[in-house]
């Protein structure tokens, strides 16, 4: 593309504006997604001293989705978020819980290229807090699924890359797991589970109704 752009030095009219428009378009997702690659990298590779705290993990999913929902929906994505009443708390690293977030945010925006929902939940269960990310997209093949959390994976409906595996990484840090499984009537579904803080346990007989 800049040698394109090179040659409407010399002749401004080798290019019309609408392809000039696209080729910038172009341009700059691929420099998001060189990156997004770069940054995955550095953290596979040289991992950072993790912060560990105990934190209110529905106002950071609250403004984690808040963050990213302006940039998903230039891809015609909505992302809806559902939280229990009650507020829940967690014990790990908030800038990890908040790459997590994001990673799979991106991982499901990727998998509908003609746009869609996501739904991003959290609940409290059996003394944990289960976070689910669904997407409406076309799948992940049950042959995949095992797979998917492996470095440089490729599939039609996850990409290629490290985002899903330093996810999994970064869950199991936090002594939590997760797992990837089919979403109805079509996408899929990451489902996180960790234990909750300490202070948390009172409120696990409340109910799981949520809000939007």
């Amino acid at each position: 593309n800049l040698h394109a752009f090179q040659r409407t030095r010399q002749d401004p009219a080798a290019l019309p504006p609408v392809e000039i428009a696209q080729m910038l378009e172009q341009s700059s997702m691929e420099i998001d997604r060189i990156d997004t690659l770069l940054r995955q990298l550095i953290d596979f590779a040289t991992p950072d001293d993790l912060q560990v705290r105990d934190f209110n993990l529905s106002a950071e999913l609250e403004g984690v989705v808040d963050f990213i929902r302006q940039e998903v929906r230039r891809s015609e994505v909505e992302v809806h978020l559902t939280l229990p009443r009650q507020p829940v708390s967690v014990r790990m690293d908030p800038a990890r819980l908040r790459q997590i977030i994001l990673n799979l945010v991106h991982t499901a925006r990727d998998a509908m290229p003609d746009g869609g929902r996501i739904d991003v939940q959290l609940l409290r269960r059996d003394g944990q807090v289960e976070i689910t990310v669904s997407d409406q997209g076309s799948g992940i093949t049950e042959a995949d699924r095992p797979h998917i959390f492996e470095p440089f994976f490729h599939s039609d409906a996850n990409g290629a890359g490290l985002g899903l595996t330093l996810v999994r990484r970064f869950v199991e840090e936090a002594g939590g797991d997760i797992r990837c499984e089919a979403n109805q009537p079509r996408g899929t579904r990451f489902r996180i589970r960790l234990d909750a803080s300490a202070s948390e346990s009172c409120h696990f007989g409340d109910s799981d109704d949520g809000k939007r």
